[in-house]
């Protein structure tokens, strides 16, 4: 056993951020080991304050479990077309609620409801129903599944309250009981799982793209299938097609018992001309594969369809294993093992389809799988769907691969509000092997252009002043200015040229806050403030020596004879608007953003003139008619100093609408 834990595996142990780890060390609740190679915790006293927590004998810290420790559940609603099918679900939901019947019980209740309307059951008294060695079934493989699952259930204590869950009127959707179940699961047990339910469009969409591509007896496969969406999908589509394929075509895997047990009987209803035992198991692919070489080198599939688990929760000692038998991820991100097993899984030529963060794409962190695909596959297609899945914030994409040796030239499509092809060839040469599918070939050729004037960068040359985390924002701010408090700034003061008066005090004690620069930092002379969490760059020339919460950082730039206020009016932009939106596309300002952006080398007199036309835009910030007028003539400005022509002006103002 592992006797110390470095930062991320204890925040990762215990559920909670890195930042939270550090800042229950500071309040005493951890003690950190120093080293050169970073902070370390003692494994047991970890373990030791996540019985606490868990307890409830540390409330305050469990509060900061956030929603990975949630028990709050949700009906995801954005399944249903009709308000009906909604009233339906939410009548089965609050019927297992208020009566506190088993899930796992409640599910098999529901599926023998679904059998029934399906046709493949008799309706009996519920009790007739358990006896199902009757074989009230002309399906022996039905009854034999129903017979296994009952064995580990027990209906003596509430017999009446679940035969009347035989009698709820189920939706007319391809998974009811799927969406039943998905809605009984908290969310915080989604979010450890990393697992959410996708919406049926979806599904319909990837399955359907590829099975006409794929000639003769294909092999279709979802390695976390859940209770079997995509399994579903693909096999609607193989009876629509009329495709001569059995259903023992479609192979499935996932980690809950429950959620296969639906599949299961999923796809025996959907399939009920065949009486077959459907290739769906309960198995956590990420430990199986690595030990089983029969499936790896024998069992190859046509098709890999998915949504795998995102930010899925990993103990210390899968961390372990996933360290030795997965070296190219470097990550731990579980959807990244997800495509490296299936891309491995995949016959030459064959299809794989996932649904993943829009954060794939372009953060840094998820540079070891992008380069894995970029190596190993085409990348077919990149649709952006953006949020789709109930109490889930992220954006979402779809990723399609074909395995194959990836060519020197080839197209991706791209959906992207818009659909246009590009050259994933190009995505070697970004850094980190970004995926910038936000750029069409004429973007790429006008940011190559902007990046090849002489400049500099900011890389090496400022200080960095992180906003203030307080950990609890209630607690620490005030409204009202106190004894021995001072002003601190959000993100939402921070207007482009622009402070707006504070509203909130705070007493600088770092002892007492999450994260605090040191305070000499944010009284330096002058420095710029910038908008943290924000899709644009918003930046304020600073000489009040304002404190800033961590919707607002700021920037000490040290170049020696480029003004701030220069830097202040390039990054408020248009044109580096554009730059910024093309480059990351991300709704957060990164240090490593900044420092990238391009500082055009100028004459003086340039400098000086950007300069006092800065004092000019700050003096009509409240003037609206006026601020535009200069504005406008700041843009252009920037414009000629890269030399842009019209129609590049026009689809940089293309870009930004």
């Amino acid at each position: 056993m592992k006797k110390n834990l470095t930062l991320i595996e204890s925040a990762r142990q215990l559920g909670v951020s890195s930042a939270t780890i550090l800042n229950w060390e500071k309040q005493g609740y951890l003690n950190g080991i120093r080293a050169d190679k970073g902070v370390f915790f003692s494994f047991s006293e970890i373990v030791n304050l996540q019985k606490k927590i868990e307890s409830g004998l540390i409330g305050r810290l469990n509060s900061r479990a956030n929603k990975k420790n949630s028990n709050k559940t949700f009906i995801p609603d954005e399944h249903f077309d009709h308000p009906e099918d909604t009233h339906k679900i939410k009548l089965i939901y609050e019927y297992i609620i208020e009566n506190q019947l088993n899930i796992n019980e409640s599910i098999f209740c529901l599926c023998l409801n679904h059998l029934i309307s399906s046709g493949l059951l008799l309706k009996l008294p519920f009790r007739e129903l358990l006896k199902l060695y009757n074989k009230k079934s002309n399906n022996i493989n039905v009854i034999q599944e129903l017979n296994l699952w009952q064995t580990h259930l027990d209906f003596e204590k509430k017999t009446d309250l679940y035969q009347q869950l035989l009698d709820f009127q189920l939706p007319e959707i391809s998974d009811p009981i799927g969406v039943i179940y998905q809605s009984l699961t908290s969310s915080g047990e989604k979010s450890k799982n990393g697992s959410f339910y996708t919406p049926k469009q979806i599904c319909d969409e990837m399955a359907g793209e590829y099975l006409n591509k794929i000639k003769g007896n294909a092999k279709i496969l979802d390695l976390c299938c859940g209770s079997g969406q995509f399994l579903l999908a693909a096999g609607e589509r193989i009876k629509k097609l009329g495709r001569l394929l059995k259903p023992t075509c479609l192979w499935g895997y996932d980690i809950d018992p429950v959620a296969v047990q639906i599949a299961r009987i999923n796809l025996m209803i959907l399939f009920s001309d065949f009486d077959f035992n459907p290739n769906i198991y309960q198995r956590n692919f990420i430990y199986n594969y690595s030990l089983d070489d029969h499936s790896r080198k024998y069992r190859k599939f046509d098709l890999i369809l998915g949504n795998p688990p995102w930010g899925a929760e990993f103990r210390h000692e899968q961390l372990t294993f996933l360290k030795e038998y997965y070296p190219e991820i470097l990550s731990m991100e579980s959807y990244s093992y997800f495509i490296f097993i299936g891309l491995n899984l995949l016959q030459e030529g064959g299809y794989l389809s996932y649904l993943l963060p829009e954060s794939i794409l372009n953060i840094k962190t998820h540079k070891d799988i992008r380069a894995f695909i970029l190596k190993n596959a085409e990348i077919r297609k990149i649709k952006n769907y953006n949020r789709v899945f109930s109490g889930v914030f992220s954006p979402v994409v779809r990723i399609d691969l074909e395995k194959k040796n990836p060519e020197k030239a080839y197209l991706a499509s791209v959906e992207n509000g818009r659909q246009y092809f590009i050259s994933p060839i190009r995505f070697l040469r970004n850094d980190q092997f970004i995926f910038d599918i936000h750029n069409t070939e004429e973007d790429v050729r006008l940011l190559e252009k902007i990046w090849a004037f002489p400049h500099i960068t900011l890389t090496g040359n400022a200080d960095w002043v992180l906003g203030i985390v307080t950990g609890d924002n209630s607690k620490f701010l005030a409204k009202i200015k106190k004894k021995g408090y001072q002003k601190i700034l959000k993100g939402v003061d921070i207007q482009p040229f622009r402070i707006k008066t504070a509203s909130n005090f705070i007493f600088y004690d770092p002892s007492q806050l999450q994260q605090a620069s040191p305070l000499y930092k944010f009284k330096a002379k002058e420095k710029l403030i910038y908008r943290f969490i924000s899709n644009r760059l918003v930046f304020a020339y600073d000489t009040g020596k304002h404190l800033t919460l961590n919707s607002a950082n700021a920037v000490i730039p040290k170049l020696k004879d480029y003004p701030m206020k220069v830097i202040a009016c390039l990054f408020n932009s248009e044109l580096y608007q554009f730059i910024f939106r093309q480059k990351y596309f991300t709704h957060k300002v990164l240090r490593s953003h900044l420092e990238s952006l391009p500082l055009p080398v100028l004459p003086q007199e340039t400098l000086k003139q950007i300069e006092k036309l800065h004092d000019r835009i700050v003096l009509s910030t409240m003037d609206e008619k006026l601020f535009e007028i200069r504005y406008n003539e700041l843009n252009q400005l920037v414009y000629n100093i890269f030399q842009l022509n019209e129609n590049e002006i026009q689809l940089v103002r293309k870009r930004l609408k």
